[in-house]
């Protein structure tokens, strides 16, 4: 760069996260209704926002828009809150080394215990336990990147 020449030693340097666009979201259903819930849900979804929220948001009742939803995805409108704030609450249990109170309030949850339970019950461990192993596995993937190509430690 810059009419340098390039580095005799390669450089690699591991990916942090992968962050989602809002560019590249997809919300294909045929229901507008549905479909400015799901955007609402998605951007939302780790404030706390429960069913009527999203029901006043699209501006139709809850039990009209509970069944548009049943028949546009095959689920409710809780379990898709559910499953984006428990797919945050995965991500940020890897990725960063918050309380698991500070991590479930900014996931939506409105207590460390009902994350608890909620985590349970979805993946069958604990989100303590779920860390633990997810980090342990990263840490894995890493040693076998920094070994690729006779590479060994941070710095190649």
């Amino acid at each position: 760069m810059a009419g340098k020449p390039a580095p005799k030693t390669l450089i690699l340097i591991e990916p942090k996260e992968l962050v989602a666009r809002r560019s590249t979201d997809s919300y294909i259903v045929d229901h507008p209704q549905v479909a400015a819930a799901l955007r609402f849900i998605g951007e939302h979804s780790h404030e706390g926002i429960r069913v009527c929220d999203v029901a006043k948001h699209v501006h139709v009742s809850e039990r009209s828009l509970e069944r548009y939803f049943g028949a546009a995805l095959g689920r409710t409108i809780a379990e898709e809150i559910a499953r984006l704030r428990l797919e945050r609450a995965t991500r940020l249990l890897v990725e960063s080394h918050e309380r698991i109170k500070r991590l479930a309030s900014d996931c939506g949850f409105n207590s460390a215990n009902h994350f608890h339970r909620v985590f349970l019950q979805r993946y069958g461990i604990a989100p303590l336990e779920y860390r633990r192993r997810h980090r342990a596995s990263s840490a894995q993937r890493r040693s076998r990147y920094y070994a690729f190509g006779g590479l060994s430690g941070r710095n190649a």
